[in-house]
């Protein structure tokens, strides 16, 4: 079990109707050097794009599963079982656009494709689903238009921070997580965050976009802030930029998050563990991981 399992099985349900759809694109990160960091004041009147306005619809949460190595030494796998790697399951949609790739396999059960084609081997395989892909690649996936795709001036927004590692002291891991989905500033793009109320506001002007500023830019500078953290194996980040309905089905794995997180950073800033007074007594109450937290956060409260 992990701190997070349900609200990442519900991303992955998300994740896996839309490659079904094949409404999945994954961008590719090699962008993450060409785009200036350099903190960016953007007025309503200077905003060419205007991303996850709160009265149209925004969400952001961030969540992490352990590393693989860890849950190997957990569970064995079935034999018959054979994992099928990184695999092609996506191949070029738009060969003009170099940022992007469309994950094309019509289920996270579908087998690997290469170059398009189905690969078939002697033996029956099974290829890993998303969550098995992304353990040891960096990954930034698209539900929606790109920013250059966009044609209203403001659209909803989501962003979806994914981590796999090693989280000995869940509570300053996550302290240091945030801060650095936080910290990261990109020239002629804004952020301001709410990660209470688990919305992100992003501007863009109108150089940035002129200049081909893309989510993948964005995306990885988010990836490269997470790998300087010591604990990160790796990371993933998801952005839907497809509507508000779509926002709406992520919705209560964001929620689920926020309790987690608040009920995780009430024990570790405030040193509180009355469970009797406590706003996050139902959340702890179904996630054993908090109880244990709890006791290793008791162990090291001053007396």
């Amino acid at each position: 079990m992990g701190l997070f399992d349900g609200p990442l099985k519900e991303l992955e349900n998300f994740l896996s109707e839309k490659q079904k759809q094949g409404l999945v694109k994954e961008l590719s990160a090699s962008a993450r050097k060409k785009w200036p960091s350099e903190s960016s004041l953007i007025l309503e009147e200077d905003a060419a794009l205007e991303l996850g306005n709160p009265s149209i619809g925004s969400l952001s949460f961030l969540v992490w599963s352990e590393d693989p190595e860890k849950k190997a030494r957990q569970k064995t796998l079935s034999p018959s079982r054979e994992r099928a790697g990184r695999g092609g399951s996506s191949n070029i949609s738009n060969p003009s656009n170099p940022y992007q790739k469309r994950l094309k396999s019509p289920s996270p059960l579908s087998p690997p494709v290469q170059g398009g084609e189905i690969r078939v081997g002697e033996k029956d395989r099974f290829p890993a689903t998303m969550d098995e892909q992304a353990k040891t690649q960096d990954r930034i996936l698209l539900i929606g238009p790109d920013l250059k795709e966009v044609r209203q001036k403001s659209i909803p927004f989501g962003q979806i921070v994914r981590v796999w590692g090693k989280f000995r002291d869940e509570y300053e891991c996550f302290r240091e997580l945030r801060e650095a989905v936080l910290d990261t500033r990109l020239k002629g793009f804004m952020v301001r965050a709410l990660p209470s109320q688990q919305t992100v506001w992003c501007r863009v002007n109108q150089l940035a976009l002129d200049q081909d500023f893309s989510l993948a830019h964005l995306g990885a500078a988010l990836l490269q802030s997470l790998k300087k953290i010591n604990f990160v194996s790796s990371a993933e980040i998801i952005f839907v930029t497809s509507g508000k309905s779509d926002l709406e089905k992520l919705k209560q794995a964001g929620e689920e998050t926020e309790g987690i997180t608040g009920a995780l950073m009430k024990m570790g800033e405030e040193k509180s563990f009355d469970c009797s007074s406590c706003d996050y007594q139902e959340v702890c109450d179904k996630i054993e991981e908090l109880k244990m937290i709890k006791k290793k956060l008791q162990k090291k409260a001053p007396n």
